[in-house]
């Protein structure tokens, strides 16, 4: 059974993950890949560049996970307005 995690993520359980193999998929569970939010990429070309390495380097799913404070002002609907953007250039890649 799948969870949401707010700004379109999801959260499975265990068991719905048993067709990855160590060896053919990693995650990444910490990455500043957001553009232009705390000390990520500056520009959507440089989060995709990031992207393209990390498939390079065999990782096939991505946790986005900016700094949430008050000196970098990141809010839920900046973070969700990120996410939906990189996804969408992501899919037209």
């Amino acid at each position: 059974m799948r969870q949401s995690l707010g700004l379109g993520l999801r959260w499975e359980p265990r068991a719905a993950l048993h067709h990855l193999s160590y060896r053919t998929s990693m995650l990444d569970l910490h990455c500043h890949i957001l553009p232009q939010i705390d000390d990520g990429p500056k520009t959507l070309e440089a989060t995709l560049e990031l992207a393209r390495k990390q498939v390079r380097a065999g990782v096939r799913y991505v946790a986005a996970t900016p700094h949430i404070d008050w000196d970098f002002g990141v809010s839920a609907p900046m973070m969700r307005t990120k996410v939906e953007e990189v996804r969408a250039e992501l899919a037209a890649a």
